[in-house]
């Protein structure tokens, strides 16, 4: 099955089943790339990759029917998670697009035609969906470079000497829809890093050496 979609999609980065995503209906979740020619003026050029979220519905004559298709990033790469994340008895969409400009989402099937957004976001940022504090409900964390946060986020993880930040995502029964939670220090990916590699990460020159 993966191969007749590659044929359809050009590249499948991550597939996923489910029996929870829509009622009565196995699904397959695939993160898939395309490419496209396009003109500038004279001359053609390849797009990067548009990067979609399809959604099939498994059929008995092994035929995937689609049911749902999202543009969702352009990119070359990335990350799927079909999990319930939010202790709904539901499962929901997680991915993870990496490009240029990155982007991560959080979707959940309405009907066979139709999803809602929980969560998404674009940046510069590597995404991945984790249970924090261990209580169930799945967290969406986002690593940043300190320096491409905006205030008052920058000032407040810079001045304590830290070139990483986590963007925390957390799931707001009431509101139904990811909000965020916090932003901290993220000393697990700094201190895997020698001094040279720390000195080479953008952003270094400001935040290391302003309190000397």
């Amino acid at each position: 099955m993966t191969l007749e979609l590659a044929t359809d999609y050009f590249e499948v980065i991550a597939t996923a089943r489910s029996t929870r995503l829509l009622p009565g209906q196995r699904c397959l979740i695939a993160l898939v790339r395309k490419t496209a020619a396009a003109r500038a003026g004279e001359e053609y050029y390849q797009d990067p990759g548009n990067v979609s979220v399809v959604v099939f519905g498994e059929r008995r004559d092994g035929l995937p029917k689609r049911l749902w298709e999202q543009l969702v990033g352009h990119g070359c790469g990335g990350t799927l998670l079909v999990r319930d994340l939010n202790r709904d008895r539901k499962d929901e969409i997680f991915f993870w697009v990496d490009g240029q400009a990155c982007a991560a989402g959080v979707l959940q099937m309405v009907r066979s035609n139709q999803a809602r957004w929980l969560y998404r976001n674009e940046g510069r940022f590597r995404a991945e969906a984790r249970d924090m504090n261990r209580d169930g409900l799945w967290e969406i964390v986002e690593s940043w470079l300190t320096v491409q946060l905006d205030e008052p986020y920058y000032s407040q993880i810079a001045t304590r000497r830290c070139l990483f930040a986590r963007k925390i995502w957390q799931w707001d029964k009431r509101r139904g829809e990811y909000r965020l939670w916090k932003v901290e220090p993220d000393w697990e990916t700094q201190k895997r890093l020698s001094r040279d590699e720390l000195l080479r990460t953008p952003g270094s020159r400001d935040i290391l050496e302003q309190q000397k």
